[in-house]
């Protein structure tokens, strides 16, 4: 009887490890993770039993080291072991919240032990989706001037703020990241850079290219946006659901 017991259980156990789990690559910022973990625990479907999740804490300082150096392959290779990591912990798949580090998602994808909810495919679904002609990115100003959106080629055209105006952007971003919440002031300037970046380079709408926008409550951003905060999370649900 007892050895009956012990192999339904191990049977139990092995059908609970092939559940699919998330595994998340957080502290790129905390504020964004922690938004992420709270959205997806909210948006589960309860029907579906708990849902299996993971997550590690990436060093902000040594991904901003490897953006600075433009260093590519330092910055896949410290990814990769954070990923590794999770998969030992038991996901099945991997999901980075923040925008930047996809800066190495080619060889991030091509050697991940995990499959990858690459937040920059889901962008241009988003894009293609909304039949969007032309957009502008804020977020902080590395994202704002690289080529990480390169990715959207041949999808949209991409109109880019002033040098002033991505200046202080960037310094609004850090703001929110920083403090985790938006206050009255810096919401109110950012919709009225939207609105002159908008009207100025006939755009149709901004590309929120930056998780940390996730602290600013729904509806306080008066422009037309593309969240992509959002959109990867309900991308990581679908694939977790399916």
């Amino acid at each position: 009887m007892a050895v009956k017991l012990v192999a339904c259980g191990i049977l139990k156990f092995s059908q609970e490890v092939r559940m699919r789990c998330i595994g998340l690559v957080g502290g790129l910022a905390v504020g964004s993770a922690c938004h992420c973990y709270k959205a997806l625990a909210q948006q589960w479907p309860r029907d579906r039993g708990p849902m299996e999740f993971c997550m590690v804490h990436a060093d902000l300082p040594t991904v901003l080291e490897c953006l600075s150096a433009n260093d590519s392959d330092k910055l896949a290779n410290y990814l990769l072991g954070l990923i590794e990591r999770v998969k030992r912990a038991g996901a099945t798949v991997a999901a980075i919240p923040a925008v930047a580090p996809h800066f190495s998602i080619k060889r991030l994808k091509e050697f991940s032990p995990l499959p990858i909810i690459d937040l920059l495919e889901v962008i241009v679904d988003e894009v293609r989706s909304r039949k969007l002609r032309r957009v502008t990115i804020f977020g902080t100003r590395y994202v704002i001037k690289s080529n990480l959106f390169e990715a959207l080629d041949g999808v949209v055209e991409i109109a880019s703020p002033s040098t002033e105006e991505t200046d202080r952007i960037h310094e609004l971003y850090l703001k929110l990241a920083q403090q985790a919440y938006g206050e009255p002031s810096d919401i109110a300037e950012l919709n009225a850079l939207a609105a002159a970046v908008l009207e100025r380079e006939r755009a149709d709408a901004v590309l929120l290219a930056g998780t940390d926008f996730s602290v600013v409550p729904a509806g306080l951003f008066e422009f037309p946006h593309v969240d992509c905060t959002e959109a990867h999370l309900r991308a990581i649900l679908r694939e977790l659901c399916s």
